[in-house]
């Protein structure tokens, strides 16, 4: 009888690493709150009505500030699905030439709301799934929605656009280069 190999999946081997991580980083961590909609955030009785409003609100504001950006549309719907991208900020060439051409980012999945200040999160899509919530930068938040724990500076840090525009396979590189 010979044994059968089990399939590691990308989830599993990105939840075993950021379990890792926080395991092994020793920073304190903290409660944290995921949502995808208002509703949701004011059904959760955690915040008001009025609350959970300003705190899309800010998420949203920060989403506009620092979402991740890509080249061309199907760059971006390779890591989030297709319909999950808008049309982003305008780029300008590398050469300095005055030609420009929109970037693409991907819609904002949720926020997640921790030590006073909210931000954006995003889903990735492999497989025919929706992964976990990640932040700007690629870091892994939670599986699904509801209460969490995060690492204090997860938790503080408001996103900060990158200036740079990603390819293929950019979401995931940045998502494997902060995890490893």
């Amino acid at each position: 009888m010979s044994k059968r190999s089990r399939r590691v999946t990308p989830a599993i081997i990105g939840s075993v690493i950021s379990l890792s991580l926080l395991a092994g980083c020793g920073e304190e961590q903290v409660e944290a709150a995921v949502f995808e909609t208002v509703a949701q955030c004011a059904a959760s009785g955690e915040y008001s009505q009025a609350e959970c409003e300003q705190y899309f609100n800010e998420a949203q504001a920060a989403h506009q500030e620092a979402a991740p950006q890509y080249a061309n549309s199907a760059d971006c719907e390779s890591e989030f699905g297709a319909g999950r991208c808008a049309e982003g900020p305008e780029l300008s060439a590398d050469s300095g030439t005055a030609v420009r051409h929109h970037s693409y980012v991907p819609l904002a999945a949720g926020i997640m709301i921790g030590a006073a200040i909210s931000q954006p999160l995003y889903r990735t899509y492999m497989n025919g799934r929706y992964g976990a919530f990640m932040t700007h930068g690629g870091a892994t938040v939670a599986n699904g929605v509801g209460r969490t724990r995060v690492s204090r500076s997860m938790a503080v840090t408001r996103p900060v656009r990158s200036t740079t525009t990603l390819s293929r396979g950019g979401f995931g590189s940045r998502a494997s280069r902060a995890s490893s």
